[in-house]
Order: structure tokens, then C-alpha cells, then sequence
């Protein structure tokens, strides 16, 4: 008899390691009711639900991390299960940042341009000084205009990242970036907008809030400055063309992701059931989280569970995503991000897709 329970006992137990399964928590950072978010938090729950083996050792499981629950820091330190977290990480995140040392964060936005080279954080899009870059390369590789003023705010960290990358990427291609100014909120542009006219600048790169860009804008076209009014891409919306009416006409921004993710042919059977599931339309970021979420799930199937080996893996990783070919630099941010040119035209606004001839420029410069 107590041979018998004995045996009981010991398959009991084999079952029990047989059947269990490691618990791989795929983390999304921040608050729902940011659309992006939200958008991540619903795609690793579909994505987690497919991508678990049905007879494999671990199971993806989503956990949601609230920015405005004060112990989400401790709650994401204190979880050895976590392999990575997602989110939309800004500067209002530093403290937590700063305090994850081991666990990859992936930041699916352009904010806070200080979040990588920390060496476990990534970023799936260009940031915003990586777009100042971007469009410090096109003014000269694209339209030949070799002089420009950067005008930034006064006060804010990023705006002077964004301004400082600008003028340097201006230096590299030849353009004279030596007017550089920065202002606080209010300022009278007038001397500078007759200085701008001066000294012949072909652009204006302008970072601050959109209602000094709407003064600005203005200020130039009134002016006659023959200056293109560009920014970053939080400037222009349908209040600024309102705002600017005509002065609005020829201004340049770009966006790091698409107008719309139905556009995307690999996606399509994802968004699908995304819209089945939760009866809403796909955010623009939403490409983005979904590539983040498919690395980290490839991570785990080549066995790479502890961070140190998911960190490895993220930083070899060359991932053919929905956002195009996903590989990092040694800082963590993407290399080649893609990008989306845009000019307004006669009040509306206009994706400008390169042909080959731009490509080839473009990819010239520095």
C-alpha cells in the first residue's frame, strides 16, 4: 500500500513539472488613455495569446503598468518574470528609467531623446532630434536650401537636443545653421524675422509651442522672408493651417509613422482581428508595438528568457517588422528609422513620397 502511494506521489509530481510552464510577462508602460497605449496594452494581449506555444515551455502573458500608480517602478523592478517593457516613455519617466537597469524598455515614441544608451533601452521610431536630423537633411540633399536659422524654446531639455542636432546635421551638409537663437514664450520675433530676411535664410527650423509657430509663420510670411517654415511635426495640425491660412502653404514636417497602418500588407490579418476583438480602429502607433512585441516573443522562442539574454538578443536582433527592417544602434536607438515627408499645399497636407533620383540624394547626405 505504501508502495503504491509512493508511485502516486512521483508521477503526481512529474506531471506537475511536465505540465508547468515558465510565465514570460511582456509589460506595457503607461496610461490608457493615451491612444498608443492603449493601442500596445490590446496588441500584446492578442499577440501573446498567438504567439504561445500550444505544447511549449512558457506562456506569454501581458501586464499593464499604470504611470500614475507610484509603485509601478517597484512593481516592474520586483517581477524576475518581466522580459521587457513597452511604452511611451518621456522625460516625466526618468526616475523609472533610471531605475530599471536589467529589463529592456522599448519605447515606441519620439519623446525624450535622453531614453537610450543606458544600454537596455531601445527605440522602435526615429526620435526627436533624430527627425531634427532627418530634416536638416532634406533641406539641402532635396531643395538645394544651404542657409538656415534654428529657433528653439528656452527652458525645455528636448527642444535644445532638437535644436543642437538641426545645426550640427546642418553643419555636415554644408549648410550654414550659425543663427541659432532661443526664446522664451512670448517673444517678439521682429528683429529676428528682419534678421532672418538680412541674412537670405532659405529655412527656418523652428521647435516651441504651436501658437509661437502660428506667430512666427505669420511673421515670415508677411515679411517676405522667402523662408520654408519647418518643425517638428507636433507644430502642424489643422489649427495651425486655420491659424496661418496662406503663410501655412509650403511648410515641411515629417512623421515616423504612417498616416494609417491599413496601408501595411503584413499587418492586415492583425488589424483584422484588432478591430474583431475590440470594435475599433488601429492607432497610428500601433505598427510599432506590435514589431516590439514580435521581437521580444521571438526572444523567448530562441530561449532567451533572463534579461541579460534578452538584451543580447535585441541588440543582434535584424527584424523584417511592419515598420520595415528592425536593427538597433549600439545607443539603442533603431537605425534607418523610417520616415514620412509632408508639405502643406493650398491649406491641406500632403505625404510626398521620394522617388528614386530624392532617395539617392537623401541618402548622401550626412
Amino acid at each position: 500500500m505504501k508502495k503504491a502511494f509512493l508511485m502516486l506521489l512521483f508521477f503526481a509530481v512529474l506531471y506537475i513539472n511536465v505540465s508547468a510552464k515558465d510565465t514570460i510577462k511582456i509589460g506595457i508602460y503607461g496610461n490608457t488613455a493615451n491612444a498608443s497605449v492603449d493601442a500596445a496594452y490590446k496588441a500584446a494581449e492578442i499577440l501573446c495569446a498567438e504567439l504561445t506555444p500550444a505544447d511549449g515551455i512558457y506562456e506569454l502573458m501581458p501586464v499593464f503598468f499604470d504611470e500614475t500608480d507610484p509603485g509601478a517602478k517597484d512593481k516592474i523592478n520586483s517581477d524576475a518574470e518581466i522580459a521587457a517593457v513597452i511604452g511611451c516613455f518621456s522625460a516625466n519617466d526618468a526616475e523609472l528609467v533610471n531605475s530599471v537597469k536589467e529589463i529592456p524598455l522599448i519605447s515606441i515614441c519620439e519623446d525624450y531623446s535622453s531614453f537610450t544608451g543606458k544600454g537596455n533601452t531601445y527605440r522602435m521610431t526615429a526620435s526627436n532630434a533624430e527627425s531634427a536630423v532627418i530634416m536638416a537633411r532634406i533641406a539641402p540633399a532635396l531643395f538645394d536650401r544651404m542657409k538656415a536659422a534654428v529657433l528653439y524654446q528656452s527652458g525645455n531639455e528636448e527642444y535644445e537636443k532638437m535644436a543642437q542636432a538641426y545645426a550640427d546635421a546642418s553643419k555636415r551638409n554644408g549648410v550654414d545653421a550659425t543663427y541659432i537663437r532661443a526664446f522664451e514664450p512670448g517673444y517678439d520675433f521682429t528683429n529676428v524675422i528682419q534678421r532672418i530676411r538680412e541674412i537670405k535664410v532659405k529655412t527656418i527650423y523652428f521647435i516651441g509651442n504651436q501658437n509661437e509657430a502660428i506667430n512666427l509663420c505669420r511673421q515670415s510670411f508677411e515679411k517676405n522672408t522667402g523662408a520654408v517654415f519647418t518643425g517638428p511635426n507636433f507644430i502642424f495640425d489643422r489649427k495651425f493651417i486655420k491659424e496661418t491660412k496662406e503663410a501655412s502653404d509650403g511648410c515641411e514636417f515629417i512623421n515616423t509613422a504612417r498616416n494609417s497602418p491599413y496601408g501595411i500588407k503584413k499587418l492586415r490579418p492583425f488589424l483584422a482581428a484588432y478591430e474583431k476583438k475590440y470594435g475599433i480602429k488601429a492607432d497610428i502607433k500601433l505598427p510599432h508595438a506590435y514589431d516590439a512585441i514580435n521581437m521580444v516573443a521571438l526572444a523567448a522562442k530562441a530561449g532567451k528568457f533572463g534579461h541579460a539574454d534578452v538584451n543580447g538578443f535585441l541588440k543582434a536582433v535584424s527584424y523584417d517588422g511592419a515598420t520595415g527592417k528592425v536593427a538597433f544602434k549600439e545607443s539603442g536607438e533603431r537605425q534607418n528609422p523610417e520616415f514620412f515627408f509632408h508639405v502643406i499645399r493650398r491649406k491641406e497636407i500632403f505625404y510626398m513620397r521620394f522617388d528614386s533620383q530624392m532617395n539617392a540624394r537623401y541618402g548622401k547626405a550626412r
